[in-house]
């Protein structure tokens, strides 16, 4: 049993050894060079499971690149006084769940955490939120001090945990104006319980894990629902049909990256609605909504690129779906809104994402991201080391044991020797 306690100014843990208590010093950072708790008064919103769960999921779709940093955490969207929405988005595929009110003077975005989403944490009795607005000066004010700008802060409390972080800094893009209004040309089908676990159990056995983006096309029949894909070395066709599938509307055929429909079928959206090859998939269920946009081209058929190599602008086609006033006709400006927004907010309006405030921030995000990559390399390259020794230091002994069994039997002959020797005849 350790007791942990605080002797001329370092840690020393008390342990029992034969009976005997023995406190040994150990090593640590002073509490004055641990940056100060923020201290967050207001009172606390509740939370219900339906926000934890939509925001493990919310935060599932948020974006991991670090020069889109806006879109590295989920949204918490109180813009639309009238519905609440909580928002995750990689620029390729959009989640969003309504029906809540936060009770926050302004939108909030979470960064993705892995404590958020730890079950130790989202199981530990119910949530409240609390929240620091962020501080602002007069852009337009050249005598404003700059210093005194902070971003927002939040507070979620359970029953034994409290996590205290700076929210996101910057404005989330609208995300609103990429969704399609389905009107009465698109296809829609409802996935039955049964489809759904067809569908999943199905795709991890389909060829075409092997190329880029690992397409998955969804074929609507006068038939029914096909599941197709192909590996980057087939021309034909593997295709699985789909039973268990309600279908109102025209025959139609979308591709889209196999790992985007898994994860809305897990996340439970069963209701399914399509236009043509070139518009995104909008999935529904109980007020949560997953827009993913289509893979068109070359993007559909293009092969694995090496592990860490970006692919270019061209190899996917759709970085968002298009808005709904360029449905009939989208332009190459319209699709990229998202991705036009979230730079412009990145650049003008995130000092953080800089990391250093003078605007060198991507350069400086890719170097630290080389340096990262470069030390687990080095650690990588040590492990392999450690057990080569370890292999050595096994051949080593071994050696050793067979050297001293060989001695013990020389030592043995010898011994015979000298014994025959001394017989007389």
């Amino acid at each position: 049993m350790r007791n942990p306690r605080v002797r001329s100014g370092s840690w020393a843990t008390g342990e029992n050894v034969a009976g005997s208590p023995v406190d040994r010093p150990v090593d640590h950072i002073p509490p004055a060079e641990w940056p100060e708790v923020k201290v967050i008064d207001q009172e606390g919103i509740p939370l219900d499971d339906s926000f934890k769960l939509a925001l493990k999921e919310a935060m599932e779709c948020s974006s991991e690149d670090s020069g889109r940093y806006v879109l590295n955490g989920a949204c918490l969207d109180v813009r639309d006084k009238a519905a609440h929405y909580l928002v995750g988005t990689d620029g390729r595929h959009l989640y969003s769940a309504n029906s809540f009110a936060f009770g926050i003077p302004e939108s909030l975005i979470v960064s993705t955490r892995k404590f958020v989403t730890w079950p130790g944490f989202v199981n530990d009795g119910p949530w409240k939120l609390r929240m620091l607005p962020a501080v602002k000066v007069d852009p337009e004010d050249k005598k404003a001090d700059r210093s005194k700008e902070e971003p927002a802060w939040l507070q979620i409390d359970s029953d034994r945990w409290s996590y205290i972080a700076r929210a996101i800094d910057g404005n989330y893009p609208n995300w609103k104006q990429v969704l399609p209004v389905t009107n009465g040309d698109w296809t829609k089908l409802i996935l039955e319980p049964g489809a759904i676990q067809t569908i999943l159990n199905a795709i991890p056995l389909l060829p075409g894990v092997d190329v880029f983006n690992q397409p998955l096309v969804l074929e609507i029949t006068h038939g029914g629902l096909l599941l197709k894909a192909r590996g980057k070395d087939q021309k034909e066709w593997t295709s699985i049909n789909i039973l268990d599938v309600c279908i109102d509307g025209k025959p139609v055929e979308v591709s889209l990256n196999r790992n985007y429909l898994v994860k809305a079928l897990r996340f439970g959206l069963n209701r399914i609605e399509m236009r043509n090859r070139d518009e995104s998939l909008v999935l529904t269920n109980a007020g949560k909504t997953m827009i993913i946009a289509p893979l068109r081209g070359d993007a559909a058929e293009k092969q694995a690129v090496p592990q860490g190599t970006p692919p270019s602008p061209t190899e996917n086609a759709a970085a968002v779906p298009p808005s709904a006033a360029a449905a009939e006709n989208p332009t190459e400006t319209e699709i990229q809104t998202m991705q036009t927004t979230t730079t412009t907010t990145t650049e003008r309006g995130n000092p953080r994402a800089n990391n250093n405030g003078n605007g060198e921030g991507d350069e400086n995000r890719s170097s630290f991201k080389a340096a990262l990559e470069h030390i687990d390399r080095i650690k990588t390259n040590l492990r392999d080391i450690i057990s080569d020794l370890g292999e050595a230091i096994s051949l080593l002994k071994s050696a050793e044991k067979e050297q001293r069994a060989t001695t013990k039997e020389i030592d043995t002959v010898r011994s015979k020797l000298r014994e025959i020797q001394s017989v007389k005849l």
